[in-house]
């Protein structure tokens, strides 16, 4: 009987043992897995993209099918979270933060820039860039990527440029002429280069942020403002002020910023991924724009907003004195971008 009892407490105390030999060689393996995944995690850099767009808007859609082709590209090592409608913060002060080493894309415009370095300013002015392809051919050129590094002494690195279209006058009673516009106040954005396109336009600028636009618009604060279509559809601003003056004073463009130090520490495959994709989606973007483009407008018109060509003349005359206003720019620098585009 001791014997009997013997063998069985042998056979129990070989099977808790045997147990606990192959827990933990699971829990050797579970700890061998998370800490691979904790490599891979270090080894991604997350970016956080601010968009003024909300999501609704129809380009939003490409730069969510840009960001995943560059993490594709990058092999993982580059990864985007994106935030529509400001969610992160207002683009001015994201930019700063970006300029500061934080991991943040924004999608501004070159008069943001222009905050930084004055000669960015020339990019914004009206009626400056004459065809959506001239874009491509500035990016390429030896005097954009000359200028475009030199925001990098800002601590800023530029993305990529993507063209959104031709901004148009909006308003909240009907403009046929400039002369229409004088005594109106016109919303645009936070800067030097904006403020003087809203009096180009024969206005009178007060600096509002987007996402306060249509609150301004139906409460009488501002009396228009100035945007591309996809914008004013995605906004609805066209609810509040339906009366969109086709000005086409600027073939607009969005320029994805990020921190320079951030790029920098990037990982050869994720800044080739980002070069390379950026460069490839730019013809993409001007595409697309014109085939949304009639679409946006037809939408627009069914819901009540009301479209009318305007004599250009005025507004590009009142544009030719800008230079004027800018005794900052680096002298003959429009000239030298000017060549570079053929006109």
């Amino acid at each position: 009987m001791n014997i009997k009892k013997m063998l069985i407490n042998s056979i129990v105390l070989t099977a808790v043992l045997m147990l606990g030999a192959c827990g933990n060689s699971q829990d050797t393996t579970q700890g061998d897995n998370a800490q691979e995944a904790g490599q891979e995690a270090a080894d991604t850099t997350v970016l956080k993209y601010n968009s003024s767009r909300p999501a609704t808007d129809p380009v939003y859609a490409w730069y969510e099918e840009f960001f995943k082709e560059v993490e594709e590209r990058s092999n993982g090592t580059v990864k985007f979270e994106m935030y529509p409608s400001e969610s992160l913060g207002k683009t001015a002060d994201m930019i700063e933060a970006s300029s500061k080493g934080e991991p943040i894309i924004n999608d501004g415009d070159f008069a943001y820039l222009g905050e930084y370095n004055a000669d960015f300013g020339i990019l914004t002015a009206p009626y400056f860039i004459r065809d959506p392809e001239d874009w491509t051919s500035l990016w390429d050129s030896e005097v954009g990527q000359k200028l475009f590094s030199e925001v990098e002494n800002e601590g800023m690195k530029i993305m990529a440029n993507f063209y959104v279209g031709p901004r148009n006058l909006i308003t909240t009673t009907q403009v046929n002429s400039r002369d229409d516009v004088q005594g109106m106040t016109l919303r645009t954005a936070s800067s030097k280069m904006w403020t003087e396109v809203g009096r180009v336009l024969g206005g009178e600028p007060t600096n509002i942020p987007i996402t306060e636009a249509y609150q301004a618009f139906s409460q009488g604060v501002a009396d228009g403002g100035e945007m591309s279509t996809s914008y004013i559809e995605s906004l609805s601003w066209f609810e509040v002020a339906p009366y969109i003056a086709e000005t086409e004073h600027i073939l607009s463009t969005t320029v994805l910023i990020m921190s320079a130090d951030v790029y920098r520490s990037l990982p050869e495959e994720a800044q080739t991924a980002i070069n390379e994709v950026s460069r490839e989606y730019m013809p993409i973007f001007i595409e697309r724009i014109g085939e949304i483009e009639a679409e946006l407008r037809t939408a627009m018109e069914e819901s009540g907003a009301v479209f009318t060509e305007v004599d250009k003349e005025p507004f590009i005359e009142a544009a030719q004195q800008l230079p004027e206003k800018f005794p900052e720019w680096t002298p003959g620098l429009y000239e030298e971008i000017s060549a570079a585009l053929g006109y």
